[in-house]
């Protein structure tokens, strides 16, 4: 009796059982599977359910003899059973990642392989960590488990959003009334991907690198944390009119 895949060897799909003997005049070729009835071998035996016992013989019906030819083989490696549903996913966020870890899930076929996740049910990876998502967003992470012949578990989902920016801070070197110029200063902790920008009116953003001089009054400063790859400034935009 061969298999294909040979014993050992896992897959998802069916397995091919032949059997063969060497020609002996007056016998016949035979194999039942299981506690069925015994049927004349013509061809390739296609087993699709684990622990499937195959029985053959050389058979003589006059002399109802089968001598010492019977054997039998056990198919012990189809797994077409999915692992257990991860139990947990914990997120760790970032300003702009999710970072996910799944546990709990388990195989006892072929054996447990891997984790995967997906973040808001889009594309499945085999990485937990999500990048490029703009600050302040909402997340949803799903892990589902795979076992080593690829057969998925069902998934389940937690939920983060990525850290807010915060908003810049402006401040004006005096709130009284003057009659000379007023020094405004844009302050932010740094992030890591930000800089930090201002504008006067409509003006356009520019670079902060050091404090502006307002020479008119009712001039409006903007301040923002951005991020130029992502277009993201987070909540981190404010005014103030001078």
């Amino acid at each position: 009796i061969t298999q294909s895949p040979a014993a050992g060897t896992w897959t998802k799909g069916n397995v091919t059982v032949t059997l063969s003997h060497a020609a002996v005049s007056g016998y016949t070729l035979q194999y039942k599977i299981g506690s069925g009835a015994w049927t004349t071998y013509s061809s390739a035996l296609t087993i699709s359910a684990n622990g499937t016992k195959v029985t053959a013989r050389m058979y003589n019906t006059t002399l109802a003899d089968e001598g010492n030819s019977a054997v039998s083989k056990t198919i012990s490696n189809i797994d077409k059973v999915a692992p257990v549903t991860p139990t947990s996913v914990s997120i760790t966020v970032g300003t702009n990642s999710v970072t996910a870890t799944a546990t709990g899930s388990s195989d006892t076929l072929s054996g447990f392989a891997k984790y995967q996740y997906s973040l808001n049910n889009s594309t499945w990876q085999d990485s937990g960590t999500f990048s490029g998502i703009k600050s302040g967003t909402a997340t949803t992470v799903y892990a589902r488990a795979v076992d080593k012949v690829g057969n998925v578990s069902g998934s389940i989902s937690n939920k983060g959003t990525t850290t807010s920016l915060g908003a810049v801070t402006i401040t004006p070197s005096t709130t009284s009334w003057t009659k000379g110029n007023v020094t405004v200063t844009l302050s932010h902790a740094a992030v890591s991907g930000y800089t930090l920008q201002y504008k006067i009116g409509t003006g356009a953003w520019t670079t902060y690198s050091s404090a502006l001089t307002i020479t008119d009054n009712n001039t409006t400063v903007y301040g923002r944390m951005y991020n130029a790859t992502l277009a993201d400034e987070g909540n981190s935009a404010v005014s103030k009119t001078i």
